[in-house]
């Protein structure tokens, strides 16, 4: 007996011993085809502005990710049917980073632009003269005074958004206030709520804002990530990056390491001890100025190619924090789902009754990810992985990767919105759901081919949650669930 211990001991040290190597060895060579290295050659974003990469991740204008623009807008309409009930949740309006952030970034970026000014004097840059003389100009266009707040910007995209709803739902937005037909809802951030005043002002009639009623903070119910994770974390309010291996690992995959090489080798600063981290602060200023003021001179720093690493980046870092990588994550949203529900329910049993006309609540990134997941959206075969050790099939090169559902900038910029509309149809009720204003088919509804509309009872019936105690299922052992075999169950 003692003899078998001792042989499978070895038998285990000299499987460890050759496999990581092994394993080791793929992790450094693993293919690198898309993303190749900087030729050296001289780019200029002054003059090529208009083909720049925008998709930013979460920090995607709203604008760019929909192609949607002004407050032109068709009504909204189905022979025999008349909409009856908006439920509209929406993700605040585009807003610069928090305080830390800001002072944080802001001293790498006048690092790295002294750094580069240095090497721009010996010749080493690899910008043409348009983008060094903007580089060398570049001062902050925002400090600590606007930091987590809004943007100008964005409350012009929450006002065409607004405009654009009220053309499509007209009947639902009217522009007399009545307190029984509205139910608003804000988080306790301040972005939330200049978000939604910045809809309702063009909702209502300006003499009607004075009798809104505006609604209390409500963090339990609009920002239900935070009242979860306080009970799964309670000595933390949100999971650390540090806490996910994948996203961890990516940026210690060849990927990462490339994305610095290519961009200290543009900016000739090859020899400083700039990271990985102090380059993805320069990406994070790109995104966040090119949305406030349409300019950003950081943007010269990277080529496409660079910003698509930075923007997976983002998502399988999201993917964990928010969405499917945690099979608690599409369960939080169980209280959004089944008041929407419950309020569809209500009106189609007493449809003599008078029911509310909309529901329009605004929330966060967070939250707006983890509902998704509750209606299956967006949902990839396999989860996001970072091609690192022993997870060699997902290398970020693949087919898989590259054409992932699971992508922030295509549904979670600023200002992103789901909507689900309750039709009054010919003897039955429908539901029309929609995401960034664009008609969607959810997973768990049945459709006619060419047709959007969702019968209702099925709408309620396959997405409401039987179970769904907060204090039940946000509990500290939901830490180590993992990605299931199959969709994860209400139970």
């Amino acid at each position: 007996m003692r003899r078998a211990i001792i042989f499978g001991v070895v038998a285990v040290l000299v499987a460890i011993a050759i496999i990581v190597p092994v394993a080791l060895y793929f992790n450094k060579t693993q293919d690198l085809s898309c993303y190749p290295e900087f030729d050296g050659s001289e780019s200029c974003y002054a003059t090529s502005k208009a083909s720049a990469y925008r998709w930013y991740g979460p920090k995607t204008d709203y604008t760019i990710c929909t192609g949607l623009s002004g407050s032109d807008a068709k009504q909204v309409k189905y022979p025999g049917c008349t909409p009856i009930m908006l439920y509209l949740f929406n993700r605040h309006s585009a807003r610069y980073p928090d305080p830390d952030d800001v002072e944080k970034m802001q001293g790498i970026l006048y690092r790295v632009r002294d750094l580069t000014m240095e090497a721009a004097a010996k010749g080493k840059v690899k910008l043409c003269q348009q983008d060094i003389e903007e580089l060398r100009k570049w001062k902050p266009t925002y400090s600590t005074v606007e930091a987590a707040e809004a943007m100008k910007q964005g409350e012009t995209d929450v006002h065409q958004i607004a405009d654009r709803f009220k053309k499509m739902f007209p009947t639902l937005l009217p522009s007399k206030y009545a307190q029984e037909q509205f139910k608003f809802g804000i988080s306790n951030r301040i972005r939330t709520n200049q978000s939604l005043y910045a809809f309702i002002e063009r909702i209502f009639d300006p003499s009607e804002m004075d009798s809104v009623v505006y609604p209390k903070k409500d963090v339990r119910l609009i920002s239900f990530h935070k009242t979860c994770e306080r009970k799964v974390w309670p000595n933390r309010t949100k999971p650390s990056r540090e806490m996910f291996t994948e996203p961890e690992a990516f940026r210690k995959s060849p990927i990462a390491d490339r994305f610095a090489q290519n961009v200290k080798s543009r900016l000739g600063l090859e020899n400083t001890n700039l990271t990985y981290s102090d380059l993805r602060q320069i990406a994070v200023e790109c995104a966040v100025a090119f949305t406030a003021d349409r300019e950003s001179p950081w943007c010269a720093v990277f080529s496409k190619e660079d910003m698509m690493v930075q923007e997976y980046d983002d998502d399988i870092y999201d993917f964990y924090k928010d969405s499917y990588g945690r099979p608690l994550n599409p369960k939080m949203g169980c209280p959004i789902v089944n008041e929407a529900t419950g309020l569809f329910t209500t009106a189609m049993n007493e449809p003599e009754k008078s029911h509310i006309k909309s529901v329009i609540y605004v929330a966060h990134s967070r939250d707006y990810k983890k509902l998704l997941g509750s209606f299956d959206l967006f949902r990839d075969e396999q989860p996001l992985t970072s091609g690192s050790l022993f997870v060699i099939k997902g290398d970020y090169c693949t087919d898989r990767v590259q054409n992932r559902q699971w992508r922030d900038a295509k549904m979670s910029p600023y200002s992103a919105n789901i909507g689900f509309v309750l039709f009054k149809c010919e003897g039955t009720f429908k539901v029309l759901t929609l995401i960034n204003e664009r008609p969607v088919k959810l997973p768990k509804c049945s459709y006619p081919k060419d047709d959007f509309l969702c019968d209702a009872r099925e709408f309620i019936s396959k997405n409401r949650f039987s179970n769904c105690n907060i204090d039940k299922i946000c509990v500290p052992k939901a830490r180590t669930e993992q990605w299931p075999d199959s969709h994860w169950e209400d139970k």
